[in-house]
């Protein structure tokens, strides 16, 4: 059988280097024993949207919780080539109040995850930022970002619990 081909689908090369991204995310916390929950990709028709789009992008549960009564977090993916001017301005305000909403009304903490630089699969540097870390209309910056690099503590689960 030959190996998928998101192409076919007509996706962007935007839309492939994000699910890339994200694939190299999921990887990522499913190795520390995550359970992926959800995994939500920017999907439309001409100008129709699913309201899943304006919701982060991951879901996952903590290891070792019983199933019902588990811990869940979100995670949004973002991967750049670079810092632009040292500076990134990730999101708008009204996506900003959706994962707010979203948040609230489903009571997970949402995480940022950044890739800069390398290959979406294979990136450089990497962020995990508490949502609620990043102030209204704020631009990110690398000396900011820092305190949150990816690899982090050998315990993400005490990271994210914490959060």
């Amino acid at each position: 059988m030959p190996p998928f081909n998101l192409w076919s689908y007509g996706l962007t090369e935007s839309q492939l280097k994000g699910y890339k991204f994200e694939s190299w995310v999921v990887v990522q916390f499913c190795q520390l024993g995550f359970e992926l929950l959800d995994w939500r990709s920017d999907k439309r028709v001409e100008c129709f949207v699913p309201r899943s789009n304006q919701y982060p992008d991951l879901e996952f549960s903590l290891p070792g919780t019983v199933p019902g009564n588990y811990r869940r977090f979100a995670v949004e993916c973002k991967w750049r080539q670079t810092f632009n001017d040292y500076t990134w301005k990730w999101i708008d305000s009204d996506q900003r109040l959706q994962y707010l909403i979203y948040s609230h009304n489903e009571k997970v903490p949402i995480y940022l995850a950044i890739g800069i630089g390398g290959e979406p699969d294979d990136p450089h540097m990497n962020y995990l930022i508490p949502f609620e870390a990043i102030e209204s209309g704020s631009s990110i910056t690398p000396k900011w970002a820092n305190s949150y690099r990816w690899p982090l503590p050998s315990d993400l689960q005490t990271f994210i619990v914490a959060a």
